[in-house]
């Protein structure tokens, strides 16, 4: 939120018929917070508060309805309670959380009855009563960053915690933590491994504005049961470039905004920019929204991450890719699809015109260790829907790459002429290497008789044969052996 003043307000929140905001002043997240300011919702004017504390760079109220404030005048770790944050009222004093030295960086309220403070080396729970209990165990500490856990915000009863090098976590009611960063979830979509600027809950979702240099990403990720595995699922809604310094990009703020006035609806992201070429609050409409409609963009697009069947080092087949979609129509809504195999350039496979389901089939013989998918979706001469895919199976067989096999016969008799024209006198000794090199994992080196250069084989488990071909008194038997070896 921008006054007219031009200070930046963020993290602000409605608590008892009063909207409360924080004063960062045009430093931001940086430095020590000016008054918090505060207006009952019917009221057309802002009142700064005149309490004895009234500095705060966080708010966040616990599930008993407590008002928390975070990092209280110039002492970084200290956080007070509240229950009327007007002039009528007042704060407790302050509860000291973790060290002196480290900064609150956030504070999310709705952990179960606690909220969690967030500082730069580890978090914290505090109670109504000021109980403060580490919560991450010390995990951390050797973690410590003066970005970590800046914008954390509760999303279906999980902390979710963006890193100051990049990435995100979360904690679960449990305090199990986990790394949800995107470098796990899209690995070859670097572009949003960076920092996650800026978070915003939605009733069916989470968005989260990441930046790549002077590129913003902004993703929406959805917690999803597929196939039996439940994690998120992330999609990547716009992406826009921006200017400015180091630290504007840490003022960008996120706040999902959603309510009914009449017969109007509003579901609108609110996105607050912050740099050289824009500092206005601009807001993306959701479905259903007052001013929801789609505009006919040609040039939109989205790659999928690379699909390899869990088998990144073996050629595969490509078959078919088989769509669910909606809204699609020959001559209206379309979805041009390429695709892209082992990073080479994209090739076309199809125009997706036909809803609910259509096949695209590949060309014969497609052949390959990676897949990624490019769809294009056009809209049409409607206004009121937009194309959409719902999932797209991908039908692929597995093709190993060629082995060369060297199946090997021999003969092993006592006294049979060699080629050193001497007579055999060790073919048992032989016999008994050949059963010891197909039972071992180790690879043995083969020279071919018109070569002095030898190979590495490996002798393949159970295909050793061993055949009597003459027995007589006094003599060994002697065997025909055979047995498959594979090139390595």
């Amino acid at each position: 939120m921008a006054l007219a003043n031009g200070a930046v307000m963020g993290n602000g929140l409605e608590y008892n018929g009063n909207v409360v905001v924080p004063n960062l002043g045009l430093v931001a997240t940086e430095g020590d917070p000016g008054r918090y300011i505060y207006q009952a919702i019917a009221a057309a004017a802002w009142t700064a508060s005149s309490l004895a504390a009234n500095r705060f760079k966080f708010f966040a109220v616990d599930s008993g309805g407590t008002l928390f404030g975070g990092y209280s005048g110039t002492a970084k770790n200290a956080v007070r309670t509240s229950s009327d944050p007007t002039d009528a009222g007042a704060w407790s004093s302050a509860y000291t959380v973790g060290d002196t030295g480290e900064e609150i960086t956030a504070l999310v309220g709705g952990y179960g009855t606690l909220v969690v403070v967030c500082k730069e080396g580890g978090l914290w729970t505090i109670t109504s009563a000021g109980v403060v209990v580490n919560l991450d165990k010390g995990y951390y500490r050797s973690q410590r960053h003066t970005r970590n856990f800046r914008g954390a915000i509760l999303f279906q009863g999980k902390v979710l915690l963006p890193l100051g090098e990049g990435g995100m976590d979360e904690i679960d009611e449990n305090g199990f933590i986990r790394r949800i960063s995107f470098s796990l979830v899209a690995p070859n979509f670097t572009e949003i491994d960076g920092q996650v600027l800026s978070l915003a809950a939605a009733p069916t979702g989470v968005y989260a504005l990441v930046e790549d240099g002077t590129d913003l990403y902004l993703l929406f990720g959805e917690w999803r049961f597929i196939s039996g595995v439940a994690d998120y699922r992330w999609h990547q809604i716009a992406k826009s470039t921006w200017t400015g310094t180091a630290a504007d990009k840490f003022r960008m703020q996120m706040m999902y905004f959603g309510d009914l006035s009449g017969s109007d609806i509003y579901r609108r992201l609110w996105i607050s920019r912050y740099g050289t070429n824009t500092n206005r609050p601009q807001f993306i409409s959701r479905t259903n929204d007052r001013d929801d409609i789609y505009t006919a963009d040609t040039d939109a697009q989205f790659d999928t991450v690379d699909e390899d069947a869990n088998l990144p080092q073996v050629n595969k087949n490509w078959v078919e890719v088989r769509f669910t979609t909606l809204n699609l129509a020959a001559g209206a809504h379309t979805i041009p699809v390429d695709y892209s195999l082992d990073g080479a350039a994209f090739a076309t496979l199809g125009t997706l015109n036909t809803s609910p389901t259509q096949t695209l089939t590949f060309p014969a013989y497609t052949t390959g260790k990676r897949l990624r998918l490019r769809l294009k979706p056009l809209r049409g001469a409607v206004t009121t829907t937009s194309p959409q895919v719902l999932d797209f199976p991908i039908i692929v067989q597995v093709r190993p790459g060629a082995k060369k096999l060297l199946p090997l016969s021999l003969y092993l008799a006592d006294g049979a002429r060699n080629l050193a024209g001497g007579a055999e006198t060790h073919a048992g000794a032989k016999l008994t290497q050949l059963r010891t090199w197909t039972g071992q994992a180790a690879a043995v080196t083969v020279k071919h008789p018109d070569s002095t250069a030898g190979k590495s084989y490996l002798f393949l488990p159970g295909t050793l044969r061993e055949r009597g071909i003459s027995q007589e008194q006094g003599r060994r038997m002697e065997k025909l052996v055979s047995v498959l070896l594979l090139e390595l």
